[in-house]
This record gives C-alpha cells, sequence and structure tokens, in this order.
C-alpha cells in the first residue's frame, strides 16, 4: 500500500493533514462518479478513527482525530452524520470549497493504488440483508454489540445465542427475533440498571448468560417505552 500527499499542501497544513486530505479527496471523487452519499449539496465519505488507523498504521487514532480536528478548523472539511440510526456515531467527511479551491491549485495525479481501501467501517446497518456475506456481517455486528457489553465472558457462547436471535430463537414457548438495534437497546437498558443499583462487577451476567434469554427481557422494556429509555440511554452515551 502505498500513501501520497502533495507538498505544497502539507508546507503550509502538516504532511498528516496532506495524507488524510488527499485521501478523503480521492473517495470523495470516486463518490461523486457514482452518484453515491450525496446530501445536503456536498458529497461525503465516512470512516472512523479506528478504521483510519488500520488505513494509516503508522498514524495512532489521537493523531487521527487530531488531524481531522486541524482540518476542521482550517476549513478545508466538513462533518456530518447521515447515518440512518441515531445511535450510530460513525461520521462522515465532506471537502468544502476552500479546499477544493487548494486542492484543485497544487493537486498532483491521484493514483488508485496509493490511496489504500477506505471506507472500511459502514454505518450499522437496521437490519443484516445481505446473503451473500451472512457470516462476516453477523460477525461484525454482534462485534459491535460485544464491545459495549460491561462483561466479557463467553463470548462464542454470546454470539451463538446472538445469531439464533437473528434467524429465530424458541422463548416461552414461541419462536422469537431480535434485530441489532433492539439488541442495542437491550445492552444499553442493562447498563442503565447496573449504573442504577450500583452493582458490582461479580454480579453483572456473563455475555453468553445475558444473550441467551435477559437480552429479550430488556428489549422488551425498550419496546414498551421506547421514548423513555432512550432519553435515560442518551444520558449513559454522553457520560462515555
Amino acid at each position: 500500500m502505498e500513501h501520497s500527499f502533495n507538498v505544497e499542501i502539507a508546507t503550509k497544513y502538516g504532511i498528516k493533514e496532506a495524507i488524510m486530505l488527499n485521501n478523503l479527496y480521492f473517495w470523495i471523487e470516486k463518490n461523486k462518479a457514482n452518484n453515491k452519499h450525496i446530501y445536503d449539496g456536498h458529497v461525503w465519505t465516512y470512516n472512523s478513527c479506528k478504521a483510519f488507523s488500520n488505513l494509516f498504521p503508522y498514524l495512532t487514532e489521537k493523531q487521527i482525530r487530531n488531524t481531522l480536528d486541524n482540518l476542521l478548523k482550517e476549513d478545508l472539511i466538513i462533518k456530518g452524520n447521515y447515518n440512518k440510526l441515531s445511535y450510530d456515531r460513525t461520521l462522515w467527511y465532506a471537502i468544502t470549497d476552500k479546499g477544493y479551491s487548494i486542492l484543485q491549485n497544487s493537486q498532483m495525479d491521484l493514483p488508485q493504488k496509493a490511496n489504500g481501501s477506505a471506507e472500511n467501517v459502514k454505518p450499522i446497518p437496521d437490519i443484516n440483508t445481505d446473503k451473500n456475506n451472512i457470516c462476516s456481517s453477523l460477525a461484525e455486528d454482534f462485534n459491535k454489540l460485544w464491545k459495549i457489553y460491561p462483561r466479557k465472558d463467553g463470548k462464542n457462547q454470546a454470539f451463538n445465542h446472538y445469531k439464533a436471535w437473528i434467524n429465530g430463537k424458541s422463548y416461552a414457548g414461541k419462536t422469537e427475533k431480535l434485530t441489532n438495534p433492539e439488541m442495542w437497546y437491550a445492552i444499553r437498558i442493562y447498563q442503565c440498571n447496573i449504573k442504577k443499583n450500583k452493582t458490582e462487577k461479580q454480579y453483572i451476567k456473563m455475555g453468553s448468560t445475558f444473550f441467551n434469554e435477559a437480552i429479550y427481557e430488556y428489549a422488551s422494556y425498550y419496546r414498551e417505552n421506547p421514548e423513555g429509555w432512550e432519553k435515560k440511554i442518551k444520558e449513559i452515551l454522553e457520560n462515555e
């Protein structure tokens, strides 16, 4: 993988900023050509800091955040959120008129190879429907839930229960299903209860136990009072 940047831009704004702007420009131009991700008069590309750190292994997540912040402060890019789900924090970026002006005045040819692979972290989907990539997608979606679950015990068993809920799991004599968003809310509601009751770590349910049956019970709480729980969950997220 090769990364490139424009010397004039690097001299004025910094090497990391030049590399990042070059990468964003490549993918935004590609999306423009494919008529993708066009919102509010801008063409966008998206990625997370963690995904960027995989794309740029020589930069830490902190350096990437600072680099993006510098591009924002210099009014070279803007950021937005066009995710389908309100709790999805994947960030979107577009280049400003000032950014385009600088790029057009000093832009070199952009070889496709030079930019590696971007947009490798998709926003959280409503429901996973891609049958061709069902196995990898299920694992990715589960890992997003596992990341926020407070006790990391029994991951393999938890994943098996997760797949069962997605496809249909026997519960109280019926076959029930849960979507990714419902399971996300279920975990957040359980976190609310942990915080409210000041539950000690050893008494928090193991992941394998929670994903077995408890996750359905907490998802049911959300279904009964979505607005109330969303308000409480928002408070948790603000304190994270």
